[in-house]
């Protein structure tokens, strides 16, 4: 049997494959230089750059005095050594304990550290390091207490919380601090009380000092004139018929999605709303009629990131 050996030839750039099979390089001319780190920052943007990570998790957990928790059901404010207390954050849980025999006694302020200095015990078990500071808001943040006996409920551990502070920091110099009883509220925890405090976000840092956490989310209603009908974190300005610009108190990290839509039963289905431009700073919603001409409408939106 004849063996053929034949000969491609690709185009500029492309490969040749020679009469043994192999393939050689085409000239390609002169070869681009490798882009250094920098060149490749600016091409990948501040969107891309790696995401901001958990570097601590301070948590600090005060109970209430004896004499608090007797004037609410009359019972002992601290718990048992047995019992266990969690601090859920970033979709996991971490354990607030410094090892055996630690309990909340009554009047005290205990502080837990998870990451970096930490305090715990079982730190590798607890740490937050590889969760990111996006994961802080976007799962639920509480405090869970889990009470000593919990098979025979009439016999479980209570425990009476007074305040509970949580301040989560990033590697990047960001800060978020959240709160929970910031008040005169105390809360007894157990059977009769329940299990789970869950936490409001408060103030933080971002890269420089004295700057509040930069929102994930910013919604409210808007009424046909300007006027800010409910929601929080934004202001109102008309600039013409059915054009309104929506600025945000504090900008975003990044630019949010947004998302409008008429409201209210006196306007037609065929009545719209539609954002026309958004960034980090502010969105302008414009509004029209049936017939699609600008006119100012009643209109509610979502920002998020």
């Amino acid at each position: 049997m004849a063996l053929l050996a034949f000969t491609f030839i690709a185009g500029p750039g492309g490969r040749r494959r020679s009469s043994t099979g192999l393939d050689e390089l085409a000239d390609t001319g002169p070869v681009e230089p490798v882009k250094q780190p920098a060149e490749i920052e600016r091409l990948w943007g501040e969107d891309d750059r790696m995401p901001e990570m958990i570097r601590r998790v301070t948590t600090r957990i005060q109970t209430a005095t004896q004499e608090a928790a007797n004037t609410i059901v009359g019972r002992f404010a601290r718990t048992v050594a047995t019992s266990r207390v969690f601090l859920g954050l970033a979709g996991r849980e971490f354990r607030c304990s410094y090892g055996p025999g630690y309990y909340f006694e009554a009047g005290s302020t205990l502080s837990f550290v998870f990451g970096a200095d930490t305090n715990v015990m079982a730190p590798a078990a607890n740490d937050p390091s590889h969760r990111t500071m996006a994961a802080v808001h976007s799962y639920p943040l509480y405090i869970r207490f889990v009470p000593w006996s919990i098979a025979d409920e009439a016999h479980e551990d209570e425990w009476c919380l007074e305040r509970v502070e949580v301040i989560v920091e990033g590697d990047q110099g960001s800060k978020v601090v959240f709160t929970g009883l910031d008040g005169p509220e105390r809360l007894f925890m157990g059977p009769d009380g329940g299990y789970m405090l869950y936490l409001q976000p408060g103030t933080g840092t971002g890269a420089g000092a004295g700057h509040e956490t930069r929102p994930t989310t910013v919604s409210g209603s808007v009424s046909e004139s300007g006027q800010r009908i409910d929601g929080s974190g934004f202001t109102v300005a008309t600039s013409g018929p059915g054009t309104f610009t929506i600025t945000f108190d504090t900008p975003f990290p990044k630019r949010p999605a947004v998302v409008a839509s008429i409201f209210k039963r006196t306007w037609w289905m065929q009545d719209n709303a539609h954002v026309a431009e958004a960034d980090a700073t502010h969105a302008v919603i414009i509004t029209g009629d049936a017939q699609g001409n600008l006119a100012p409408r009643d209109f509610q939106f979502i920002a998020t990131t």
